[in-house]
């Protein structure tokens, strides 16, 4: 199941995206989740949550990512 929550806004678009999971079972897979695009003061903008544990994902990997999927998503 997919929790989106929005902003307050007239547009009602969302802010962030939280993915449900079930804690009885162990899981370390990283989960990368991608919004809708929408247009805002003239920019495409899309939300993408991703969620990993720290302990096997360094915050320098998922900004390089995030870079490298900026650069894709820019071109």
């Amino acid at each position: 199941m997919l929790l989106l929550k929005r902003q307050r806004s007239r547009r009602r678009k969302y802010r962030y995206l939280l993915q449900s999971r079930n804690f009885k079972y162990p899981d370390s897979a990283p989960k990368i989740t991608f919004g809708k695009i929408y247009e805002a003061d003239g920019k495409k903008m899309m939300a993408v949550s991703i969620n990993a544990h720290h302990g096997l994902v360094d915050g320098f990997h998922v900004s390089k990512f995030l870079e490298l999927f900026q650069k894709l998503m820019d071109k």
